[in-house]
Order: structure tokens, then sequence, then C-alpha cells
């Protein structure tokens, strides 16, 4: 149906929304945005909405947080509770960032297992989109959960620690109740050693059924006007910290592929001759690096931190070549011109979360960006979009899709999905107009 499809993409020209995502891209008018301190005043707020969505760091691409009515923004709700390091648990707040989180475990020699790429997202927001890292090892970080306090829609809290019913909450997309608290897994602090260089892209795509499973860690950024990819690998060492030249790269990643690269890329939307300069000369600001750090440091470097509009999909590992022919023929069916790399990462799937786009394989997980004002972009992400589900291909829950993900999942899942919905939410109260495409 078109209007379910404008539900989920809900880009709006007006701006003049009191709430926006971080990209500016997705705007709502939720009659109040409320901002709890403490348990007690989320409880209460939770219990006094008629309907209620609740929205974290707003690193998402769609409208999964939007609401007209209240909005919950839980960012103050940041502290760690609890930490037990000799059972390997963390108890913290639905609200604390990703970054907030390793720094409080790295001063106890701690840290977690694994953790998607960005840091500025929250721990709720991150589980409860399926949000992930790479490596067969891993698959969704929701995995590492192993309790959840959420709040009912009566206000009343909710301990989830086992069986179908974390399984479900896991992944709850903001409709199973409002988290307030989750427990992950963590263990003793460690280093990764990471390896990063541009190769030629023929070069690259010999190694892509080896890289992995030779390497603990892998991904990949395809420089495609160039012909060219961007790959890193990385393994746990026992090696102490040791960085090649920590200015430069700092000034590299905060200036040259931050603000540097932000202001060619609005150049460029405006005057198209600029993006093949720009992708010309891509290449250069990576070198070949061959650093360790601390673990959630390694995990978080990422090159660029652009506002960008993204489209991931997670599609069974032997289809990782078809993938990559289907993202080229798309660019040649639109002619749209590519100006942010898609990124490809390796992902398991052992874990237990029934809505997990990851769940029962190994993955690639492959993504395509634009920056937002570049003309062509949504025409290009639709026309990929059945290429990618015709690979077997499931939305990441974070980011843009246009076709019901539904038929996707087993009837099994979103039935114990829809059991948990009645228990914690029996009139509804957590759904919103996208929650309510998914879930009929």
């Amino acid at each position: 149906m078109h209007h379910a499809l404008t539900i989920l993409a809900l880009v709006s020209v007006c701006g003049c929304g009191s709430w926006t995502n971080w990209s500016g891209t997705i705007h709502c008018q939720p009659r109040r945005v409320e901002r709890p301190r403490s348990e007690r005043e989320l409880r209460a707020m939770v219990a006094a909405g008629s309907h209620v969505r609740v929205v974290g760091a707003g690193h998402s691409f769609n409208a999964l947080a939007c609401s007209n009515d209240v909005m919950l923004d839980l960012r103050e709700l940041n502290h760690v509770l609890e930490i037990d390091a000799a059972r390997g648990l963390v108890k913290v707040e639905a609200g604390i960032t990703l970054h907030d989180l390793d720094e409080e475990l790295a001063k106890r020699g701690l840290a977690l297992g694994t953790e998607p790429t960005i840091d500025k997202i929250t721990a709720a927001g991150a589980i409860s989109t399926a949000s992930h890292g790479t490596g067969f090892g891993h698959g969704a970080f929701s995995e590492e959960v192993t309790a959840l306090d959420v709040i009912d829609a009566a206000g009343n809290k909710v301990i989830i620690d086992g069986g179908e019913r974390l399984a479900a909450a896991r992944i709850g997309l903001g409709a199973l109740g409002v988290i307030y608290a989750i427990t992950f897994r963590v263990e003793r602090a460690f280093n990764f050693e990471i390896d990063e260089r541009v190769v030629g892209e023929d070069e690259a795509f010999a190694q892509l059924d080896r890289l992995p499973l030779e390497n603990e860690h892998a991904d990949l950024f395809w420089l495609v006007t160039e012909h060219k990819v961007f790959l890193r690998t990385y393994k746990r060492t026992t090696a102490p910290v040791h960085l090649e030249h920590p200015a430069a790269d700092w000034l590299l990643e905060h200036v040259v592929r931050t603000w540097v690269a932000h202001f060619g890329l609005a150049v460029a939307s405006k005057i198209p001759g600029v993006t093949p300069l720009l992708n010309k000369a891509e290449p250069s600001t990576f070198r070949r690096r061959v650093e360790v750090d601390r673990s959630d440091r390694i995990l978080h470097r990422f090159p660029g931190h652009q506002r960008v509009v993204s489209m991931e999909y997670v599609i069974p590992v032997e289809h990782t070549r078809a993938a990559l022919r289907a993202i080229a023929d798309s660019l040649t069916a639109t002619g749209f011109y590519p100006n942010v790399p898609p990124y490809v990462r390796f992902v398991g799937g052992g874990g237990d979360g029934l809505l997990s786009p990851m769940r029962g394989r190994k993955s690639c997980a492959v993504e395509v960006l634009s920056y937002p004002g570049f003309a062509g972009w949504e025409r290009f992400f639709r026309d990929l979009e059945p290429r990618f589900r015709a690979l077997g291909g499931r939305p990441h829950w974070g980011k843009l899709f246009y076709e019901n993900p539904h038929s996707l999942y087993e009837p099994a899942a979103w039935k114990g999905f829809a059991s948990l919905h009645r228990e914690i939410d029996p009139r509804g109260k957590f759904d919103n107009a996208l929650m309510r495409w998914l879930l009929h």
C-alpha cells in the first residue's frame, strides 16, 4: 500500500516538527516530549499517557520512534546501576550511550564482547532495532542481553529474564513496553589489532568467502566509482596499545572525513560535477595502518560521521557477491551516482532474538548510504530493495525500508512477539503508524 510506504520513509520537507532525528530527515510533531529522570518519573509518565513512543539518541533513519502524542526521551536515564564482575554482568539504565557505558566498564577492567559501529546511540535503542557490529562470533547486539526491566502500559515494572519472552523483548521495536534497565554480559577488557588498507575491488572481492572465516572481524567500504575497497580486518591481541600517529589520525577522522567531507558533499549535492572529484580523492584519505587499541575504540572506529540516509539489508552470506552485483545493477538502472561508499559487514546469527534480521544464519549486512541533499537516492533505494529481498535479505529495523518485512520472518516469530505485545500492551499504547502496519 502506497500510504504505508510513505509512513516508513516519512521524509518531511517541513522541518517544523518539534522532534527530528539525528540527520534531520525524519520529523514528527508529538503533543509533548517528556524526559524522565528516574524510574518513578518514567512509570508515572507511561501510566498517564494515552499513546507513548520512546526515543533515545534519535539515530534511526525511519519513523520508528515517531508519535503524534507523547514521546519519551530517555537520555536522562543514563546511569550504570550495578556491575557484577564475578558473574560478568552489568545493569544499566536504558538511555546510557554506548560511549559512556564503554568508559565506565573500562574503569573496572571490563568490556562488552561486541558492539554496533556508532557509540553515540543509546543502549535501549541499539538492542531494540537489532543494531550490530561485525564478525561471525556475534549476531545482533541484543544477543548480549540477559534481562530487561520493562515498564508496561499500566506503569508497572516487569522483569523479563528468560525464555521466549526475552527472545521477543530483546528486539521490541519500542512496542513491547518501555525499557528502563538492561543487563548485559561483559568480559575482561581486551585489545584489538586492526589492519586497514585500500585494495583493488577484484582483489577484495576474491577474498569475500575467506574474509569472515580467516578473521575474527572484517568489514569493507566499496569505493564503487574508483573500483577500490577500503578493507579492515581485526582480531584480539594481548599486545599493548599502539597507535602510529594519533594526532594525525584525529585530524583525518574529525576534520577531513567529517567537516571537510561534509562541506564537499553539501557542495556536490548542488553541483553534480563535484561528486566525481570527491570520489576520486577519497581513496587518498585512507592509508595502511596496523594499530592496537582498546576493543571498544576499534569497534567504534568508523571513517567519517556524515549525516546521511541509509538502507541496510542483512543477507545470507553465500549471496554476498550477488548483493554487490545488485548494487551495481541498481546504480545502472537508476542512474544514481554514489556519493558515500556502501558498507559491508559479516555477522553471525546464533542468538534467539525473534525478530533479529540475522537470526538462524550467517549473513552479510550490506548498507547503502547517501548524503540526503543528493537527488535520486530514494529512487535508487527503492529499486535496490526488491533485489536484496530476492536474495533472502531482511532490513535493519532502524534504517529505511519500503516494503513490509512481515513475510520475511517465520510465523512463529511474529506469534511470540504478538503474545508478549498483548501481555505488556493490550490496548496498543506503545503502537504508532509504522508499528500498526508491521503488526497487522
